[in-house]
């Protein structure tokens, strides 16, 4: 991946015949820690330069160079470099629709953390090898193909199946309610109503078990959606409107709590292509 000394460089293109979205990144920033935060996709990171330690459902771990952390969708994480040259990785995202849902089974899930595997670091830098060769697209396409294969024959992805939620019904039940309303913050009595529990022990189950209080984790999940908007060219301005931050200057608020970066500055220096 060419980075032409951009912090982040972006990728895109579309997996399979039914064209789902895959994004790659290198992220290399003299940030020695991020808040928890969301993706809204399941991500996997391979460090490349510090060591860093991972925080995530499992605590906090060690992610020696060369090893993968691995994030499923809507699960607060942060990252942290142990060194002085800041944090630095590849990552890949990457929706359930890339997987094809019927030979994953009910629920995918990461069942890991932390994994030092030599061999999927080596599948990960060989996709980013051909990412920006344009002869190479169908290579591109099987290579991400071998990545899905590797993680289901080492079960590092698979079915949830009968595994129980982490937390409480109530918990998981929650999390479904904001994931099907992204588009606006449901309050804390909104959600304690859905699941017929007390606010109070409601927002306790989300720290205890995710880290973030619900409204945290809700406004997580717009920087996320913003971040993925100022990729394809929309205004700070506009972005703010579109997911109903308060102001602009909220969205940069809560944006650079996350990023280190304004939504402007952000835009200035990624690096980022679309492939077919």
């Amino acid at each position: 991946m060419h980075t032409e000394g951009a912090p982040y460089a972006v990728r895109r293109f579309s997996h399979g015949k039914g064209q789902a979205c895959v994004e790659m990144s290198r992220v290399t920033l003299p940030n020695r820690a991020y808040p928890l935060h969301i993706h809204q996709a399941f991500s996997m990171a391979l460090v490349i330069r510090e060591p860093q330690l991972f925080q995530v459902r499992t605590g906090l771990q060690e992610a020696p160079i060369g090893s993968v952390m691995f994030a499923n969708p809507w699960e607060p994480h942060r990252n942290v470099a142990q060194g002085p040259g800041g944090v630095a990785f590849f990552s890949v995202q990457f929706g359930s629709e890339a997987l094809g849902f019927r030979s994953w089974g009910r629920e995918p899930y990461f069942s890991r953390a932390v994994v030092l595997d030599p061999e999927l670091a080596r599948r990960m830098l060989a996709l980013f090898d051909v990412l920006d060769r344009p002869d190479r697209t169908s290579q591109r396409d099987a290579r991400f193909s071998d990545i899905l294969d590797y993680l289901h024959l080492r079960q590092y992805l698979k079915s949830r199946g009968s595994r129980a939620k982490s937390g409480s019904n109530c918990l998981g039940r929650s999390l479904a309610l904001i994931q099907n309303h992204d588009h606006r913050i449901l309050s804390l009595a909104e959600l304690a109503a859905h699941v017929d529990r007390n606010p109070e022990y409601l927002c306790r189950a989300f720290r205890k078990h995710l880290g973030m209080a619900p409204h945290q984790l809700q406004t997580s999940g717009k920087v996320s959606k913003a971040r993925a908007l100022l990729l394809q060219g929309h205004k700070p301005a506009e972005v703010a409107y579109d997911l109903d931050f308060s102001d602009q200057s909220h969205l940069i608020r809560c944006f650079k709590r996350v990023f280190g970066i304004t939504p402007g500055q952000f835009q200035k220096s990624v690096n980022f292509v679309q492939y077919a």
